[in-house]
C-alpha cells in the first residue's frame, strides 16, 4: 500500500481561499508573509478588531505562510480551529497544511496514525511534544541519571518503586513490552524501563 495517512486537506470558505492564494503569492515574491496591511482591503477579515491588525497593534499577521526549506512557526492546537497560520507555500494548492504535514513538522513518523475526526487529529498534533524533542530530553535525563549510578529509588505509597535507566548499545526505534510486565521504551540506543514493587502504585 502506498501513500500516507491523515493527509487530506480541510475545507475552506471561499473568502479564505482568496486570502490564502494571495498570501502564498505574496510570500513567494517578497520572501515573507503579508500582514493584514499588505493585503487589499477586499481581503481583510470581517473582524471587529481588524483595524487594530491593520495598525499593527493586534494580530497583524493573521495569515501566515509556512515556507519550504526553513524552520516553521510553532505548531499549536489552534490549528484545529483554522489554518490561517499554516498556509501552504505553493499558491497552486491554495490551502492550509494537512494533519500529516503538521505532524511531519512535529517530527512524527509517517506511519503514526491519528485517531478520530480531522479536528481532533489537528488538536492531537498541536498539543503533542515533538517526538524527537522528547527523545533528546530523555537522552539528557538518561546521561544525568547515569552519572548518579543510573539508579533512582522512590518511596511508594507502600513498598518501594525502583526506576532503572540503562543504555542499550544498538539503536532501537520502537516501543516494546519487556519481560515480567516491565514497560520498555527504546529509541536510538536509549532504553528506559520501570520495575514497580508488588504493592507500589495500588489504590
Amino acid at each position: 500500500m502506498s501513500g500516507v495517512c491523515n493527509h487530506s486537506t480541510r475545507g475552506h470558505i471561499r473568502e479564505d481561499l482568496h486570502r490564502y492564494i494571495y498570501a502564498a503569492c505574496y510570500a513567494d515574491l517578497y520572501k515573507r508573509s503579508p500582514t493584514v496591511r499588505d493585503s487589499p482591503r477586499g481581503l481583510w477579515p470581517a473582524h471587529k478588531n481588524v483595524q487594530s491588525a491593520v495598525n499593527g497593534n493586534m494580530f497583524p499577521d493573521r495569515f501566515r505562510v509556512q515556507f519550504a526549506g526553513v524552520p516553521s512557526t510553532t505548531i499549536t492546537s489552534h490549528i484545529s480551529k483554522d489554518g490561517h497560520y499554516y498556509i501552504h507555500y505553493d499558491a497552486s494548492q491554495c490551502r492550509s497544511l494537512t494533519v500529516r504535514e503538521a505532524a511531519r513538522i512535529q517530527t512524527f513518523p509517517d506511519n503514526y496514525f491519528f485517531e478520530g475526526d480531522r479536528t481532533p487529529q489537528y488538536k492531537q498534533v498541536g498539543n503533542a511534544v515533538p517526538p524527537l524533542l522528547a527523545r533528546e530530553i530523555a537522552r539528557i535525563v538518561c546521561d544525568l541519571v547515569r552519572s548518579e549510578d543510573a539508579v533512582l529509588i522512590e518511596n511508594g505509597q507502600s513498598g518501594q518503586a525502583e526506576t532503572e535507566l540503562e543504555y542499550v548499545p544498538d539503536p532501537v526505534n520502537e516501543y516494546a513490552a519487556g519481560d515480567s510486565g516491565k514497560v520498555v521504551a527504546s529509541s536510538d540506543g536509549l532504553q528506559i524501563s520501570a520495575a514497580l514493587g508488588a504493592t507500589a502504585g495500588k489504590a
